[in-house]
């Protein structure tokens, strides 16, 4: 909105005498007039009329442009009663609107907008005044046009919109209705009276009259409503013979259905429950709703009825009788729509579903019910034979009985011969191109078969390159050479070995190139399916990517084989779906456009794909030539073609931003390809490097922004946003931070746009640069729920905080991450914890609070279900990185938008789950200064329940490290460390006895995202090595477990004269590379005494 009166009466000046009609022109003088009646009504109301004097009074049908049009601008900036104030300041513009304006949604909207105006100044005879005028359009009260009842229907509409959103009371809404019922029109008085029911403003005294009131004049909305009304008054034979004889009487196509807006959440006490009871109940009803063009709530509530009740003959018959009184395709498709639902969801995996309104699942066709299922869809389809939707719909239904059964017998038993197609999607579709050709047809349109077909080919080349299958698979493996390896021995790299490596291929890619050599793929996707053109990049990319340049080059010259076509040249035609398949291949090979480019292109990829376009530009219709020459430039800069490219920007630069006629040579249609030419321009200035240019257009839109009208300038902004990587929105953030302040004062600014830069920013810009933004948007907007969010904080440019430190551990916040606001989506801790004390297994959270709310569930690294509190993280060695993090069901169940205070209580414990160390509160509060989250309260330690370990070293590593206690056979000896790097522990966990060896365990932990193996690096018995390099086992990714080592006698000693064993094992990757190896474990024991002492040595 404009602040002054004085830019009020200089934008107006400036445009007044134009006669604009454009939506864009017409937008500015919404604007104009809107701000102007905020300040001087009185002047607001000259200014529009100057326009209608001087462009109406010669010619009414102008009305539509300068009363209607503008009216509607002018709702879009102004409340409904300033609206409909300002309008009817001069009553003459209100006659000329609704009766010379337009005829269709711009006339309902107005009408609207006008009603709800004058409601909201509770003013009835203005409403009625409004109607008059609206009715003379149609031929007055007495017509019999159906416009002059709905204009009626739709003041009362409006009126009950504004009385469910409580800005108007009952009594206003009742005494339009009496107005109404006062008219001289049978149709709209008898409207009136039975609103006044369904509405409930009035009691009913005699529910039969009033439903005979309904039926008389076909008021099937207000009908189906009293029927539910009556529900306590009357019997249900009585109102099942209403119901009868309203559908009997009644002209409609449609037969009324109940409006369920603010129905129930529970299908039980559902309004649409006791409408499918009472239907279901009378055959005469069903035959009618079952038999028409439309299947809405009542119907799909019988249809789940029926088949979860097992009335399968009930429901094939209505089915195929609604089927057969279908009269077109798509009323075919709105039925079999509500099957389908049922259809699909027999094959969705547990973790899928789909549910109706009510959250009932359509999951209820099962084992136990498929053969019923299907032989009340092979009924369907028998009776649908001839209709124009049925070969369709058969298809279908063979399809779900080869993928659930494995046979169509259901099918043959009602007469059809049908036996299951074994083939592949590719040999269907391959059947399905060759019949196509033969037809000597010219043009194939994209239809439901072929698209089925192609999404069928598309999953069966995935699911064959993941290796799915119904049978077992028995996988064998040579490991000879990984041993060999292991033991240092020099091994050769294999033929299949070498075959392996190359196997990880993109099998589309692979599918693609080869139906890039099918001449009949190539033929009916390039010369006759003209909305091919993803297919046709796809193959002419695949060829690229496969270095044959050859039959790339064929490709793109069967491209422009279309040139023979009538339609080439025109504005959709075959030209323009080459224009399609240039740009999709340049996108292939951006590397800007990660979605679209694979990691895999190369630079010489890149250049072929540049020549080729290159080759096929001249073929190009000649305004779709230079589209394709800027294109080219995402991926080619070339420096001459560069400076032409700026230079023509800057000159269209200086035309776009003329005003009041930015038209230049060519008009607006010169005008519309200089705005798309723009929008295109930012990614291709970032891939020049030329972020100054960007700059300078943007400044001079920013200079011209009241008055630039061909595209707003916050819409600019929001292009820049969603062109540019983020690092490259920050530079021109850095370089002229003016463009964003001038973007910042629009008042047609919404949240979401605001936040929308600012996340962009925040995902790229240092904290200080971020806070100085944040303060512009405060300045003139006030603060924006979620703004301090968009700031994406992490390690790098966030202070770490201390939290704790306590005897047994050190906890910091590494940074705080909140996303979403409005409520938040997320709020994540990133925490670092260093252990001082081996037993130290997890930190718990005693309790935690956010903004005063009890927070009760969390999601963290591991949830506890047995000791003590359940929310926490476990500890893995003496330094961790951990996440605790809050979901949105807490945010949105709390409504909370901002997190302002974090108050949370820790405690660390051991693996049996006891407190080792209490501590007290830590609170955590955002700085209304600058948005960050600043510890003001460090947990204080409450005290130890159990002795700390101190370590002997000192540079305090993590040593672990035992005295020489005497341990029994059977007792319970306390894992030691022996190894802890790499994200892998190891403990060593002590020496079982057995009759003839002795077994020692260790407790392997990975963090790592490959398998970790283990080997004896050495071992003494007795000082004798008796292994060296064996392998002990291995742990998966991410897995723990244990590992034995036993040790027998041999002919070096006998097993009950072992007195000392010495340990070390080693720690490799996947590939046998050595990560580290464990300290050494020193046991000393008696055989016969059964008992040992342990020692472990760096």
């Amino acid at each position: 909105m404009i602040k002054t009166l004085q830019e009020v009466e200089e934008r107006f000046d400036a445009i007044k005498d134009h006669k604009p009609k454009a939506s864009k022109k017409l937008n500015e003088l919404g604007e104009i007039l809107a701000s102007a009646y905020k300040i001087d009504a009185d002047r607001a109301d000259e200014m529009w009329q100057y326009l209608v004097d001087l462009n109406v009074s010669e010619d009414v049908t102008n009305s539509k442009f300068y009363i209607a049009q503008v009216f509607n601008k002018v709702s879009m900036n102004l409340k409904a009663d300033e609206a409909a104030h300002l309008v009817a300041m001069h009553p003459e513009r209100v006659q000329l609107m609704l009766q010379y304006g337009y005829d269709g949604g711009t006339l309902w909207s107005c009408l609207s907008t006008l009603i709800k105006g004058f409601l909201l100044m509770n003013s009835i005879e203005n409403c009625m005044v409004t109607l008059d005028y609206f009715f003379d359009k149609f031929g007055g009260i007495y017509s019999d046009f159906s416009e002059v009842k709905n204009g009626a229907v739709h003041a009362v509409k409006a009126s009950l919109e504004l009385l469910e959103e409580k800005k108007i009371q009952k009594d206003t809404v009742a005494r339009l209705l009496k107005e109404l019922q006062m008219l001289d029109n049978s149709r709209i008085q008898a409207y009136a009276k039975l609103m006044l029911v369904v509405a409930g403003i009035e009691e009913c005294s005699n529910y039969e009259d009033i439903l005979d009131l309904a039926i008389e004049n076909n008021e099937g909305n207000c009908f189906i409503e009293l029927l539910w009304l009556a529900k306590n008054d009357l019997d249900e034979e009585v109102l099942i013979d209403k119901w009868l004889e309203y559908c009997e009487n009644s002209d409609d196509s449609v037969m009324p259905h109940p409006e369920l807006k603010n129905d129930s959440d529970s299908y039980e006490k559902s309004k649409l429950k006791w409408y499918v009871d009472i239907l279901i109940k009378s055959e005469e009803l069903l035959d009618i709703y079952f038999f028409g063009n439309a299947c809405y709530s009542l119907e799909e509530g019988v249809i789940r009825v029926w088949i979860e009740n097992g009335k399968w003959e009930n429901f094939a018959q209505c089915i195929g009788r609604a089927i057969i009184g279908t009269d077109n395709r798509a009323a075919c498709g709105y039925w079999w729509r509500e099957v389908k639902n049922y259809i699909d969801c027999y094959f969705y995996s547990d973790y899928m579903d789909r549910t109706d309104d009510y959250g009932r699942s359509y999951k209820i066709i099962n084992d136990n019910n498929l053969k019923s299922f299907e032989e009340a869809l092979a009924t369907i389809s028998a009776m649908t034979v001839g209709c124009e939707g049925h070969e369709s719909i058969h298809e279908e239904i063979k399809e779900f009985m080869e993928k659930a059964s494995g046979n169509v017998d259901a099918l043959n038993n009602v007469g059809f011969n049908e036996s299951v197609d074994e083939r592949g999607a590719e040999d269907k579709l391959r059947e399905y191109i060759h019949d196509f050709l033969m037809s000597g047809e010219e043009y194939h349109s994209y239809n439901q078969k072929l698209s089925k077909l192609e999404r069928q080919l598309h999953d069966e080349i995935w699911k064959s390159s993941s290796g799915e299958s119904t049978g077992n698979v028995t996988i064998k493996i040579d490991i000879t050479n990984a041993i060999l390896r292991a033991m240092g021995v020099e091994v050769e790299e294999t033929e299949d070995e070498e075959q392996n490596d190359e196997q990880e291929q993109n099998p589309q890619l692979e599918a693609n190139y080869k139906f890039a050599n099918d001449d009949e793929f190539v033929e009916f996707y390039f010369l006759h399916v003209q909305g091919g053109y993803q297919t046709r990049e796809s193959y002419i990319e695949a060829c690229i990517k496969k270095n044959d340049v050859n039959r790339a080059m064929e490709l793109i010259d069967k491209l422009f084989e279309v040139k023979k076509y009538d339609n080439y040249e025109e504005q959709n035609g075959w030209g323009y779906q080459c224009e399609l398949t240039l740009k999709y291949l340049i996108g292939a090979f951006d590397r800007n456009e990660s979605y679209r480019c694979s990691e895999d292109v190369t630079d010489e990829m890149v250049a072929v794909c540049r020549q080729l376009v290159e080759r096929a530009i001249p073929n190009l219709p000649e305004k779709s030539r230079n589209k394709i020459k800027n294109e080219l430039l995402k991926i080619a800069p070339d420096e001459g073609t560069d400076e032409a490219y700026i230079a023509q920007l800057l000159e269209d630069l200086e035309v776009y931003t003329t005003f009041p006629r930015p038209r230049g040579k060519g008009g607006a249609p010169n005008i519309n390809r200089i705005s798309d030419e723009f929008i295109h321009s930012f990614k291709i200035l970032s891939k020049m490097g030329r972020l100054d240019i960007v700059v300078q257009i943007m400044t001079k839109f920013a200079s011209v922004r009241d008055v630039l009208k061909p595209v707003q300038f916050d819409s600019w902004m929001s292009f820049l946003a969603r062109n540019l990587p983020n690092e490259d929105l920050v530079s021109v953030y850095r370089m002229n931070p003016e463009i964003f302040e001038a973007w910042i004062q629009s008042d047609r600014l919404r949240e979401w746009d605001i936040l929308n830069i600012a996340e962009a920013l925040g995902a790229g810009c240092t904290r200080d640069e971020f806070i100085s933004f944040r303060n512009m948007i405060i300045r003139f907007k006030g603060q924006i729920d979620g703004l301090d969010a968009a700031f994406k904080s992490n390690s790098e440019n966030t202070e770490t905080q201390l939290l704790f430190d306590g005897e047994n551990a050190k906890i910091e916040l590494d940074f705080l991450e909140v996303e979403g606001a409005n409520p938040v989506n997320y709020l994540e801790f990133h925490l670092l914890t260093t252990v001082k004390n081996q037993d130290v297994d997890s930190v718990r959270v005693v309790s935690g609070k956010i903004n005063g709310i009890e927070v009760e569930e969390m999601g963290a690294i591991s949830e506890y279900d047995d000791n003590g509190p359940s929310i926490g993280y476990d500890v893995y060695g003496r330094d961790s990185e951990d996440t605790l993090t809050v979901y949105s069901d807490f945010f949105e169940t709390n409504d909370i938008v901002q997190v302002n205070r974090i108050e949370f209580e820790f405690v660390l414990m051991d693996e049996e789950g006891n407190s080792i160390e209490n501590m007290s509160a830590t609170i955590i509060e955002r700085e209304n200064s600058t948005g960050e989250y600043v510890v003001k309260a460090k947990a204080l330690s409450r005290g130890s329940s159990i002795n700390t370990y101190e370590s002997d070293s000192e540079d305090d590593e993590f040593i672990a490290e035992t005295d020489a206690i005497q341990y029994e056979s059977g007792d319970v000896f306390e894992d030691v460390g022996i190894y802890n790097e790499e994200d892998v522990i190891v403990q060593f966990c002590g020496v079982e006895f057995y009759s003839s060896y002795v077994e020692m365990s260790l407790w392997c932990d990975s963090g790592r995202d490959e398998t970790t193996n283990f080997f004896i690096k050495s071992l003494l018995v007795n000082g004798n090595s008796i292994m060296h390099l064996d392998f002990v086992g291995a742990i998966d990714e991410w897995d723990s477990g244990y590992l034995e080592i036993d040790i027998y006698g041999d002919e070096d000693f006998d097993y009950d004269e072992i007195h000392e064993i010495k340990l070390i094992a080693e720690v490799d990757d996947e590939n046998n590379k050595e990560l580290g190896k464990t300290n050494e474990v020193c046991i000393t024991l008696d055989v016969d005494e059964e008992t040992y002492s342990v020692h472990i040595k760096e």
